[in-house]
């Protein structure tokens, strides 16, 4: 019987999750091509698009093209490059003699208590003009209607901060097991519209890949000085939006921007162990508890029906078996869904119980390490978090 309550509190919330996913389907908006009527420099409020740069040779030349080539009239891109030991250095100088829009800036050295991505987002921000500031990381790459569409929605729904998904690009097997989790949880595990409506905190999500702040507001939430300590930067942000009482909205650019967060399994996993742990605010009880729940809520409906299948284990009546199935089509389908919706490679979906495992490992990973203060990225230490046990 035990084990019948189990399998029906996992549909339960299985039947939770679609219809978060389909809320969220609702309230996510696709950024559309064209939107805006920007005709000229004069009657265009003036964009700052920021790139930190550190060791990013093989993606910064394509990132700033890109972003050069924008259709919008009135912009300036600053990259700052964050004293990087490889050919980055270089390519910026070559394109900033060639683009009058660039600008090349030089990070001064680390403070202590800084991660360094926020350190230079910060010193970005500090030499931006704009009455806009864009942040986007050099591994994108961006359609010319990119920054029209983007200005043109956040002006259009008097937003403070507009942030979007992006087409996350995935071509070795190790990338497609750990990359599209973050996307999944945050589709169908974060109630968007309650956190937009009703200002908690918890409900909110920001993804640190575009984040077009007015940046009158982001001097108000305190910027990336006020979060300085945090891995988790963009939902650290978006968190003060909200506590603020300010505006923000989730969008959908996977049409306009591509990004390669990392290029193997090795890189993916020392990236999400840095700051998974901070996306619950660096909570040791409820990290431990999430990740656990997670991995029983997808891996319980399968052993019951391979168990079945293999008539091996305690028997389950039919009528549970059926609840069991349907929970997993529920499940594959909530994957589906976001693959379809985010142009996630084909197949993705179907690796689900492996994705949540690995998640999970890497989640109790993160939390170790950086209570350990042993996270480290790009050659950094960030040190230990400010650890908390609820």
């Amino acid at each position: 019987m035990m084990r019948g309550y189990f399998i029906l509190s996992v549909f339960a919330f299985s039947l939770l999750q679609l219809a978060i996913t389909l809320a969220n389907l609702r309230a996510i908006r696709r950024l559309d091509h064209g939107t805006g009527n920007f005709a000229d420099a004069s009657s265009s409020p003036l964009v700052s698009v920021l790139v930190p740069a550190r060791n990013e040779a093989e993606n910064i030349r394509a990132c700033l093209e890109s972003l050069l080539q924008q259709d919008y009239p009135n912009y300036e891109v600053l990259v700052l490059d964050d004293h990087s030991s490889d050919d980055t250095p270089a390519i910026l100088a070559e394109l900033e003699r060639t683009h009058e829009r660039l600008r090349v800036l030089h990070g001064a050295e680390l403070p202590d208590r800084w991660f360094g991505k926020h350190w230079a987002c910060w010193q970005l921000a500090g030499q931006a003009s704009g009455s806009w500031i864009l942040f986007t990381d050099a591994d994108t790459v961006h359609q010319p209607q990119l920054l029209k569409a983007a200005v043109a929605r956040a002006s259009e729904c008097k937003l403070d901060l507009l942030t979007a998904f992006v087409r996350q690009r995935m071509d070795t097997w190790g990338e497609r097991v750990t990359v599209p989790f973050p996307v999944w949880s945050i589709l169908t595990l974060c109630p968007l519209a309650l956190g937009r409506r009703w200002r908690w905190p918890a409900f909110s999500a920001v993804n640190g890949q575009l984040m077009l702040f007015r940046k009158d507001a982001y001097i108000a939430v305190g910027g990336h000085f006020a979060v300085r300590y945090h891995a988790a930067d963009d939902l650290a942000l978006g968190r003060r939006v909200l506590r603020q009482g300010l505006r923000w909205a989730m969008h959908d650019a996977s049409n306009l921007v591509i990004c390669r967060m990392y290029g193997s399994l090795r890189q993916a996993l020392l990236g999400f162990a840095k700051n998974y742990f901070a996306v619950f605010d660096y909570r040791v009880l409820l990290s431990t508890f999430v990740w656990l729940f997670l991995v029983f809520v997808y891996t319980y409906p399968l052993v019951l029906l391979s168990q079945a299948a293999l008539g091996v284990g305690p028997t389950v009546g039919f009528s549970w078996l059926v609840v069991a199935a349907a929970t997993a089509g529920i499940q594959l389908f909530l994957w589906l869904t976001a693959a379809r919706r985010f142009c996630m490679p084909r197949g993705v979906a179907l690796l689900y119980p492996i994705i949540i495992w690995l998640a999970a490992l890497i989640g109790w990973t993160s939390m170790v390490a950086t209570m350990m203060g042993k996270t480290v990225w790009k050659g950094r230490s960030s040190g230990p978090g400010p650890i908390r046990w609820l």
